[in-house]
């Protein structure tokens, strides 16, 4: 069973690495995870049965749903994923979006 834990995460882009940020609501931050920017398989949105959310053209004023930003990678030559939790695809797929260029540049 994964671990679920709830906070707000931030993806810092550094010169090779990728780094997860945790803030817990009180002003604490911590280093939650760190992976080379090669690693980086696949990035997707699906929503809570895992089903693929398709990328919106344009952002629209949408009803609040909950989708995962799944993020792919490798460990040690292992596949391994992360999901990140949001509450607007429109969101999520702009935080893909970013993570594609990331794994690019």
């Amino acid at each position: 069973q994964p671990v679920m834990r709830v906070a707000q995460a931030t993806a810092v882009v550094l010169k090779d690495d990728l780094v997860f940020l945790l803030e817990d609501g009180v002003g604490e931050v911590e280093v939650a995870g760190q992976l080379p920017r090669t690693s980086i398989t696949g990035v997707d949105v699906v929503d809570m049965d895992g089903t693929h959310v398709p990328e919106l053209v344009r952002e629209e004023i949408e009803p609040s749903r909950l989708v995962f930003l799944v993020l792919r990678w490798t460990n040690e030559g292992q596949p391994d994923e992360d999901r990140f939790t949001s509450r607007s695809p429109w969101m999520a797929w702009r935080a893909v979006r970013r993570l594609l260029e990331a794994r690019r540049a």
